[in-house]
C-alpha cells in the first residue's frame, strides 16, 4: 500500500512543480498568477470573513455566499488572517491545492491497494488516477473542486474501510464543501436503508 501511496504522490509533487512554474511565470513580478477567475470570488468571500462581515462582498450588503461552497473561503481566510494579502494570496491559494490534491492522491493510493492486489491492476489503477491531466487541472486551478476532491476520494476510502465514524464526519461536513455534498449525502442515506431493508 504505501509503495503505491508514494508513488502517486510522487507523480502529484512532479505534477504540482509545474503547474507552479507555470502560475509564477504568468504572474506579476515576484508573484504567481490566479489559477482560474474562480479564485478572485473565493478571496473576496474569504476577505469578507476576516474583515467580520461574513458572506457580504462589501459592508452593509445583504449577506450572499456569491460561491459554490461555504467551506472552501473559510480555508482561504486562514492565510489572510495571518496577514497575506495582494497577489501572495495567490501563492497561498496554490498551496492550499497541492495539500489538497496530495490528500486526493493519497486517499484514492489508499483506496487502491486496498482493493486490488498487487500487481500489473493497481499500477494500472494508480497510473489512472495520478496521471489523469484533468485531475490535476482541476486541483491546481484553484477553486473549490480541489476541496471536493478530497473530500469526496476521503468518502470512498470511508467507505471501502467501513469507517463509520469517518463517513459521519464526511457526511456532515460535504454538503458545505459542494452543493454535489448534499446528493451524495442523501445517496448515501437512501443506499443504507436499502442495504438494511434488504440485508445486504
Amino acid at each position: 500500500m504505501r509503495r503505491t501511496i508514494v508513488g502517486m504522490l510522487a507523480v502529484g509533487l512532479l505534477q504540482a512543480a509545474v503547474y507552479f512554474i507555470a502560475l509564477r511565470s504568468d504572474g506579476p513580478e515576484g508573484g504567481m498568477a490566479s489559477g482560474s477567475i474562480d479564485v478572485n470570488c473565493y478571496t473576496q468571500s474569504a476577505r469578507s470573513l476576516v474583515e467580520g462581515h461574513p458572506f457580504c462582498h462589501s459592508p452593509g450588503e445583504p449577506p450572499s455566499t456569491g460561491t459554490t461552497s461555504v467551506a472552501y473561503p473559510v480555508l482561504l481566510a486562514a492565510p489572510m488572517a495571518c496577514g497575506v494579502t495582494g497577489t501572495r494570496i495567490y501563492a497561498a491559494v496554490f498551496g492550499w491545492s497541492v495539500v489538497l490534491y496530495f490528500v486526493f492522491l493519497a486517499a484514492w493510493g489508499a483506496v487502491i491497494a486496498t482493493c486490488l492486489p498487487a500487481g500489473v491492476g493497481r499500477f494500472a489503477a494508480a497510473a489512472l488516477v495520478s496521471l489523469s491531466g484533468h485531475c490535476a487541472f482541476t486541483a491546481f486551478m484553484g477553486s473549490d473542486q480541489a476541496l471536493w476532491m478530497a473530500v469526496s476520494a476521503l468518502f470512498a476510502l470511508a467507505l471501502v474501510r467501513g469507517g463509520v465514524g469517518s463517513l459521519a464526519v464526511l457526511a456532515v461536513a460535504a454538503p458545505w464543501v459542494r452543493p454535489e455534498g448534499m446528493m451524495v449525502v442523501v445517496s448515501l442515506g437512501v443506499f443504507g436503508v436499502l442495504a438494511r431493508r434488504r440485508g445486504w
